[in-house]
């Protein structure tokens, strides 16, 4: 699907931000960024919405966040 494909390409390319601090798990990065966790997987990765932008939230030494959808992409 669309959202895994990004997510693999776009952390490959190395695009994506930290969030949170490195002691926090996906999920809790999301919240403390305003985020909401829309669904948590059982690798430990989230699926977050914030600004109309999903995000995938995944521990990589820390919680690192790629954009993998906008609302346009939904649509």
């Amino acid at each position: 699907d669309i959202i895994s494909r990004r997510r693999i390409e776009r952390h490959a390319a190395g695009d994506g931000m930290a969030w949170g601090s490195e002691s926090m798990t996906p999920r809790e990065a999301a919240d403390d960024m305003g985020a909401i966790v829309l669904c948590e997987y059982h690798d430990g990765m989230a699926l977050a919405e914030l600004s109309d932008r999903l995000y995938m939230v995944a521990d990589v030494g820390g919680p690192w966040a790629v954009e993998v959808a906008t609302q346009e992409d939904l649509a």
